[in-house]
């Protein structure tokens, strides 16, 4: 199930509270009026959290109950497995945390990665490919090639004989270790 935010929450709970289940008013201390108003609502009747009545009701359903009960569960226990013990403070800012070990540029599995291995074979890939290969628009191929040079990938884009750029990927030197 998707989280709700907190607007969404306090909607529900505020019409899970009334013996009716209407939406309407809001809660006295949430101001939402016109296009936002109804953009809401319709965010919580799509999910089937609340529904509208043929004389323009707002009201919550049982999945929006359901869901009210629920978020509350999931706050009581986040808050349970906070850990109680107070921290101490140290001399040493990186003390207790394991920075040795390398944070790896990106999680495993994902497309990003996959891009990045299509990207460091000895052919490289071209746009077409990357875009066949993750199902992505051209521009947006083109943005995560960008964000591999922010995080210090070097990307270098050549031009073939057919006249078709292909590019290439060479990891930073700190990351080479993470691969192998």
């Amino acid at each position: 199930m998707t989280r709700l935010n907190d607007r969404h929450i306090a909607i529900l709970a505020n019409a899970a509270n009334r013996t009716d289940g209407c939406v309407l008013p809001l809660p006295k201390d949430m101001r939402l009026k016109g296009g936002a108003l109804t953009a809401v609502l319709r965010s919580l009747g799509r999910r089937g959290f609340v529904q509208c009545s043929a004389n323009d009701v707002w009201t919550i359903t049982e999945a929006g109950r359901a869901a009210v009960v629920q978020e509350d569960e999931a706050e009581i226990n986040e808050s349970e497995d906070e850990n109680p013990a107070p921290q101490v403070a140290t001399a040493d800012p990186n003390a207790g945390d394991n920075h040795d070990t390398p944070k790896p540029l990106f999680r495993p599995g994902t497309r990003q990665a996959q891009l990045l291995d299509l990207l460091q074979r000895d052919e490289g890939a071209d746009i077409e490919e990357m875009v066949q290969f993750t199902g992505w628009q051209p521009h947006s191929v083109r943005a995560v090639l960008t964000g591999f040079r922010k995080r210090g990938v070097e990307v270098t884009r050549t031009k073939e004989g057919n006249g078709v750029s292909v590019y290439r990927a060479t990891l930073p030197a700190s990351a080479d270790a993470m691969a192998d």
